[in-house]
């Protein structure tokens, strides 16, 4: 990853997205995970300057510094013919306890939407941006509106891999194996290459 280009879109104003910023202060907080992907050029430039620039948005809503894995070019997985791949990479947020899950849903998705993203009919279509939330602290919800932590998670190694240069032995909620375990347990194929 360029120190270079990180440097220059940290300094985007993240405060253009209203409602996003979290008091700094708040004394208690929980780890968010958030896969970042992106096949599709935005107004930050290509792909991997879309993911970077995405960081000082994410930093927005944490109460400590984000940390960003490394990027990785990634096959698209359950998507049509002929879609590009992805750039992938995952974002290690702090945020207030006192916040709800679906609060930070809503500010992923005004993040996504400032990037240009189009909700349409097909779920896994090209976009700019995509932000998912992995997991959140020890919080579980099953609803149609959210599932943490995130359904699929387990079963993607554009997740996978990323956070495992957070933590090797880190449990994602009601998945009983470690991330090292369900790396192990999944093909290769789709194809992930660190960038």
């Amino acid at each position: 990853m360029s120190v270079f280009l990180l440097t220059r879109f940290m300094s985007y104003q993240a405060s253009t997205i209203s409602n996003v910023r979290v008091t700094q202060t708040a004394k208690a907080s929980a780890t968010a995970f958030v896969s970042l992907g992106s096949n599709q050029p935005s107004f930050a430039g290509n792909e991997q300057q879309t993911l970077l620039a995405a960081v000082p948005y994410l930093q927005a809503i944490s109460t400590e510094p984000v940390q960003l894995s490394s990027l990785y070019i990634s096959d698209p997985v359950n998507c049509e013919p002929g879609t590009e791949d992805f750039v992938n990479a995952v974002a290690k947020l702090a945020v207030p306890d006192s916040g709800s899950p679906y609060d930070l849903l809503d500010r992923l998705h005004k993040i996504e939407d400032l990037f240009g993203r189009q909700r349409g009919p097909e779920p896994n279509g090209p976009r700019p941006l995509d932000l998912d939330l992995i997991s959140l602290g020890a919080s579980v919800v099953a609803n149609d509106r959210l599932t943490l932590p995130h359904p699929r998670a387990a079963q993607r190694l554009f997740v996978l891999v990323p956070m495992l240069e957070f933590c090797s032995e880190l449990e994602l909620g009601a998945f009983t194996s470690n991330i090292s375990d369900l790396i192990r347990c999944l093909p290769s194929s789709p194809g992930l290459k660190k960038l």
